[in-house]
């Protein structure tokens, strides 16, 4: 679509070109109204707009957020960040016969007197406001102080594993690698 064309009207030619953006809602609910997959998709629509068109974006949960809603939640955000109000939960891993192999670490944020926010509103609220790296850094810390403590404990499986989610954004920062290293280090995992 971006390939340019041509209209010609009487002796003038006109070169035009084109663009598009993409919004896409998938909806896993068998019953879902047509409107609320269009709204889905409309706002989808609306933050490929936003960040330049020519692009495609999946609608998240953290996009029907109103402007004010969305600034109220970035600042509650960097305000958990600094007093450490992010936590992370641990989900075993087991293996065929249902013996432990490890654990996935998530992020979870609960902000009192409203309950739980779901991952998938803050950590894209995280990416876009440029956090995700303050939030990495809070999964490597609390992950490895964890790791530090189960190795610690005498346990029948000695050999368990520690799974986190890492952001394709901070998959390029150069510092990442470093940053674990350091942390395992401090807490003599490494």
């Amino acid at each position: 679509m971006q390939a340019p064309y041509q209209f010609q009207r009487t002796e003038t030619q006109t070169i035009h070109r084109t663009g598009a953006s993409v919004g896409v809602a998938l909806i896993a609910e068998q019953q879902a109204e047509k409107t609320t997959v269009l709204d889905r998709a409309g706002l989808a629509l609306k933050e490929a707009k936003r960040l330049g068109g020519g692009c495609s974006r999946l609608y998240r949960p953290h996009l029907a957020l109103d402007f004010g809603q969305q600034r109220e939640l970035e600042t509650r955000l960097r305000g958990a960040i600094q007093s450490r109000e992010l936590e992370l939960h641990y989900q075993a891993q087991v293996d065929e016969q249902g013996r432990p192999v490890g654990a996935e670490a998530l992020l979870r944020w609960e902000i009192p007197g409203i309950g739980f926010i779901a991952p998938g509103t803050f950590i894209p609220l995280a990416e876009k406001i440029g956090l995700i790296h303050q939030l990495g850094k809070i999964v490597i810390s609390q992950a490895c102080h964890q790791l530090a403590k189960w190795s610690a404990m005498p346990s029948p499986f000695p050999d368990l594993t520690l799974a986190i989610n890492i952001s394709p954004l901070q998959l390029h920062d150069a510092g990442l690698y470093e940053q674990i290293y350091t942390e395992l280090a401090q807490t003599g995992e490494a």
